[in-house]
């Protein structure tokens, strides 16, 4: 089914899977009914108290927990314009986020309220609601939470903010006032990761974002499209990688397992133990993480069906080792949160392909050169695309801004590096900004990180471009090695066995941990600060 908005989504799930978990949380679920009855109350309140306008910005600052959702569809159901935001974000970070999409609300878990209050001055932010872990835990239960958060573990730094509390939201029911929600309605300011200076809103529609979950559903892999599916979601909901999954899980009647803090890597095994899990959205550091687990292996993974990997390039030794551990292949997928985001995605039965597969149904992709002129088959070059899932444009981004990333004829910049073949398979080699040319030739840190991660004794690695005392490139490599038994000289000469020599890193660092974005990407900037 073709949805005009999110919201048409809900309701036509609710209709479908009453009474089936549609969320579930440290033991507590909410049904498609109970999902749909809570956000509609959560957006009357919105409309009648708060008095919000539609396609007013109210900005999520909360982790994976069941108030999430419902303070997902019941903004989208105001018609509202949702910012998604990082929990974890200090004061300037978000000061930079509420100023700049000019949110008049916000909904923060109480872990962060500290970091509102410092954070708000100067912004448009009139309303602030504050909830708690146990608030939809029931009362006993719920209040155990709460008090052992904050009185037990400390985790709630005191504050003076005025607020809202979530939970009294619902001790009476909001009628929510009919709107009409537009396809072309913002429903997402979606912030990048400000891999170059400040943080862009991406602007997504509900059309965007419709569109995408359709094109899904024709490339997902089809032995997820079960009802009582459950896919367990470890990286955050406020991600748009994981967001879509949340979307797409509903289409079909799934019920998404979320864990509030993916880096426990023991409640992620304790998740995979307490019942079974049938899908798994991940990123490359996940599955490293999970498979150096000494209790991972392990683990009965007989109902797993499908693992897809995505946010940064998966590396084939993982994407292997995974496959042997689990029995389940890994397909990659494509995408950026500037296309709501999946672009392509790989569905190989048998093994890892190294490809991301072909473009998803109505999208166009072509790899060109500086100039933006389509290269042939096989020729690396900037991946361009064009679908209804691409964005509007960057919020507060002029179209005669630099930071326009779309061509005269309307093709997005995606900024990476690619190949397309003869057959339309992508493959994706690394980003245009973090390619070193080394003598001229051109060195991928994904190749060089490739090969490392192969080596027994590295668990993880990052390479960036240096200056050498010439002012020329050179590759360097930062390393984990748990057990601090390789030298330099030992990783140079493995490299020499697979790699050419201008590749080989000349430069050598080892580190106890590489610096990672919230979702786990390797954050190759703070490396090159650090070099």
């Amino acid at each position: 089914m073709q949805y005009q908005n999110i919201i048409e989504l809900l309701n036509d799930a609710q209709k479908k899977y009453a009474n089936l978990p549609a969320f579930t949380s440290m033991g507590q679920s909410l049904t498609y009914t109970e999902l749909l009855h809570l956000s509609q109350s959560f957006g009357g309140f919105l409309q009648s108290k708060l008095k919000l306008k539609p396609q007013e910005k109210i900005a999520i600052m909360l982790p994976n927990c069941l108030q999430h959702p419902i303070a997902v569809y019941g903004s989208l159901m105001a018609r509202l314009c949702i910012v998604n935001v990082n929990p974890l974000y200090t004061p300037d970070e978000l000061h930079h986020q509420l100023e700049d999409s000019q949110a008049t609300t916000i909904i923060v878990l109480e872990n962060m309220a500290h970091v509102v209050e410092k954070a708000k001055k100067g912004t448009k932010i009139k309303h602030i609601i504050v909830t708690r872990i146990g608030d939809m835990h029931g009362h006993i239960k719920g209040a155990l939470l709460n008090f052992a958060v904050k009185y037990l573990k400390k985790m709630v730094p005191p504050h003076q903010l005025k607020f809202i509390a979530f939970k009294s939201i619902f001790n009476k029911k909001h009628a929510l006032i009919k709107n009409d929600i537009l396809p072309t309605d913002l429903a997402f300011l979606q912030y990048t990761g400000g891999t170059t200076g400040r943080s862009k809103g991406a602007m997504l529609t509900h059309s965007n974002i419709c569109a995408n979950i359709h094109q899904a559903q024709a490339i997902v892999p089809e032995k997820l499209y079960q009802a009582n599916t459950t896919i367990l979601t470890a990286l955050p909901l406020y991600h748009i990688f994981a967001l879509m999954v949340s979307f797409i899980t509903l289409s079909y009647g799934g019920k998404n397992l979320l864990i509030i803090n993916a880096k426990d890597i023991n409640s992620l095994i304790t998740a995979f133990k307490s019942e079974p899990i049938h899908g798994l959205p991940v990123v490359n550091t996940l599955m490293v993480h999970l498979l150096h687990h000494p209790k991972f292996n392990g683990i009965n993974f007989q109902h797993l069906r499908a693992t897809i990997s995505g946010g940064m390039s998966t590396q084939t030794a993982i994407a292997k080792q995974w496959q042997k551990v689990t029995g389940c292949v890994v397909n990659e997928g494509y995408g950026l949160s500037e296309t709501s985001p999946i672009i392509a995605l790989s569905n190989n039965h048998n093994s890892f392909s190294g490809n991301v597969g072909q473009a998803a149904p109505l999208t166009e992709i072509r790899i060109a050169d500086p100039n933006d002129h389509a290269l042939d088959p096989d020729c690396p070059g900037e991946i361009q695309v064009r679908g209804p899932q691409v964005m509007q444009g960057y919020w507060n981004v002029s179209t005669e801004s630099k930071e326009h990333p779309f061509t005269k004829d309307g093709w997005f910049k995606t900024g990476d590096i690619g190949s397309l073949s003869a057959t339309g398979h992508l493959t994706i080699l690394d980003r245009l900004k973090d390619m070193i040319i080394v003598s001229g030739f051109n060195v991928y840190p994904n190749e060089v990180e490739n090969v490392l991660v192969q080596h027994p004794k590295i668990t993880e690695c990052g390479v960036v471009a240096v200056k050498d005392e010439n002012g020329d490139e050179i590759v360097k490599a930062f390393i984990v090695n748990p057990d601090h038994d390789l030298s330099a000289e030992d990783v140079r000469k493995y490299c020499y066995q697979y790699l050419t020599h201008y590749k080989v890193p000349k430069i050598i660092e080892f580190i106890d941990e590489l610096p990672k974005s919230a979702v786990g990407k390797v954050l190759r900037r703070k490396l090159k600060t650090a070099a």
